[in-house]
């Protein structure tokens, strides 16, 4: 996705700056902006139903994208200084725990 001579030379910077292995039409992607970019990947990765862990404070578009993308938002508020979560442990989702 994206034009491709741009992709290419991305994939060409990744590889020679930064010693990434890159294929520019397997592993690279460019979109308008990282709204579109974080829609484009929760559409990708999420199944309907999905809990998504969502960090308080955060970014104001990540409740509405996770719900558009079929998924339910699960959110864990942060606290200061330290910025841990103020849930009890048996309270806090499972990465990969089946839920239903």
């Amino acid at each position: 996705m994206g034009a491709p001579a741009l992709r290419l030379a991305i994939a060409e910077k990744a590889r020679a700056f930064n010693r990434i292995p890159c294929d520019a039409d397997q592993n690279v992607t460019v979109t308008c902006g990282s709204t579109e970019a974080m829609m484009a990947t929760l559409l990708a990765i999420i199944n309907p139903g999905d809990e998504v862990v969502i960090l308080e404070p955060f970014y104001e578009n990540y409740g509405p994208d996770v719900i558009v993308s079929g998924a339910k938002p699960v959110y864990v508020p942060l606290r200061e200084p330290d910025y841990t979560s103020t849930r009890p442990s048996s309270a806090r989702p499972s990465a990969g725990t089946p839920r239903r």
